[in-house]
């Protein structure tokens, strides 16, 4: 039989078994968290993954959000590859230059450069982002990129014409480097004023 109208408000669709807001197309997906799935990450210790982006959709780039265990350490760099981490909570120690770097607050991040044979490492667990893409150079740089660390609210915002929302680019923007992050903050009631449609 239908549903009537007053069945149909009183139902929340989020907690109805097998219901989903998430889409998997062709040339995009939103895996939205009730469809995440996470399964033990290849070659890290302690640590499993649920990816959100992946090649096989035709991304030139990886993203999954990991969860660290306690005791757990992260797979070494597939060869030509690139990654960044963005710290989402917990305490994880990152090697790519000299010594060891203790990350433990939300929004702390790590690029490791291609070639890079740092790691990541968490003793009690954490949760993070993980970008990882095949390095692509560019044809007039100069230099490669080296291994750098930082925290989000320590860099500056970006002038955005005709924007109230705020904007921070966590990596350089010089050649060395083929790719970025950016971190827009939003306030209530802040938006875009346009539609984004870009590929960079």
């Amino acid at each position: 039989g239908t549903i009537s109208k007053y069945r149909l408000e009183k139902l929340s669709f989020g907690d109805l078994p097998g219901f989903t807001r998430s889409v998997l197309e062709r040339d995009h997906a939103v895996i939205t968290p009730e469809s995440r799935v996470y399964s033990p990450m290849p070659e890290w210790q302690n640590s499993t993954g649920a990816f959100l982006v992946t090649p096989h959709i035709g991304a030139h780039f990886s993203m999954a959000i990991v969860n660290m265990d306690a005791n757990s350490l992260s797979a070494p760099l597939i060869d030509g590859a690139e990654r960044f981490i963005f710290l989402l909570n917990g305490t994880i120690f990152v090697s790519g230059g000299a010594g060891q770097i203790r990350l433990q607050t939300a929004g702390e991040f790590a690029y490791f450069p291609s070639g890079s044979t740092g790691f990541i490492r968490s003793e009690h667990g954490a949760n993070l982002l993980l970008f990882e893409r095949i390095y692509m150079p560019h044809s007039r740089a100069s230099e490669y990129p080296k291994f750098l660390a930082g925290k989000t609210e320590d860099l500056p915002n970006i002038e955005t014409r005709g924007e109230v929302f705020r904007l921070k680019k966590l990596l350089p923007t010089s050649l060395a480097f083929d790719f970025n992050i950016h971190v827009m903050d939003f306030q209530p009631g802040e938006h875009l004023s346009v539609r984004e449609l870009h590929y960079n």
